[in-house]
This record gives C-alpha cells, sequence and structure tokens, in this order.
C-alpha cells in the first residue's frame, strides 16, 4: 500500500506520495524572486532556510491567485531540492494499492499515475516535473547573490 496526501488546486484533487512530503503548513506572504521561472513565484524563509514557492496553478495551466488565509503550502523534497507548494485545500492522506495506481504516458509530463480513490479519480504529481533542468538552472542563477 502506498499513503498519498490529498490536496486540491481550485475544485480538481491531486496527490503526493506521503514519504515526499516533510509537512503541510498555512500559507504565508511569498517575497517575490525577480527572474525565476514563471512557476516559483517567490520564496519564504522556513526555519532558517530559504525555499522556492511553485504555484500549482500556474503548473496546471490556471491563472494565478492572491495568496489567502485558506491557502497551504506543502514542503516536499526532491532529489534536486526542497520546494514549497501552494494549493487551495489539504483533504487527509488515503490509502492506495500499487497495483491500482497506473503509470500515466509521456504525454502526462506533470503527473506520475492516477488512482481511484474516496475522492473520486486523483492524479499523482511527479515532483521531478516541477522544475524542468533549465527551470533549475534558471532558479539557481535567481537564488545566487550578484
Amino acid at each position: 500500500m502506498v499513503e498519498l496526501l490529498i490536496f486540491s488546486v481550485d475544485t480538481r484533487r491531486f496527490a503526493l506520495r506521503v514519504g515526499d512530503v516533510v509537512r503541510v503548513l498555512a500559507a504565508v506572504s511569498v517575497t517575490e524572486l525577480p527572474h525565476a521561472p514563471a512557476q516559483v513565484i517567490g520564496v519564504v524563509n522556513v526555519h532558517g532556510q530559504i525555499v522556492p514557492v511553485v504555484d500549482l496553478r500556474i503548473m496546471f495551466g490556471q491563472p494565478a491567485q492572491k495568496i489567502c488565509p485558506h491557502h497551504f503550502f506543502i514542503l516536499v523534497k526532491t532529489p534536486r531540492r526542497t520546494l514549497l507548494l501552494l494549493v487551495d485545500g489539504i483533504h487527509g492522506v488515503e490509502e492506495a494499492a500499487r497495483q491500482d495506481m497506473p503509470s500515466l504516458t509521456e504525454s502526462s509530463k506533470l503527473f506520475a499515475g492516477v488512482v481511484q480513490l474516496h475522492a473520486g479519480v486523483v492524479f499523482i504529481c511527479d515532483l521531478d516535473a516541477l522544475l524542468t533542468e533549465k527551470d533549475q538552472d534558471v532558479l539557481n542563477a535567481a537564488l545566487s547573490p550578484s
């Protein structure tokens, strides 16, 4: 069985593997980061570490919204860096059998799989797809002191 953190962006529900999630935080104001990739809306200081914030609305082709008190950050560790993901809601943890999570084709660059849960059909986000190699380079340059 795989544990999945279920969250929403707008009215759609998505998931992350719980093992990739460090913690869930209430959203706070973000400091803008000039010259960052479009999906990186800024940075937040999390216990002394400057962490880029990825707006999943932008990743999923939706217009960005102003951060509100009811939004959340999901702090995740990818193989390349720590990120905060801006989401609209958190809906708990559900378990799914590995065999019930078919992988998606190459045409779906943002999702590692899909699963039917109590919440309905949920797409499992691929954390490695949030920032391309070029995005990583641009972000590294934006984060570097001048």
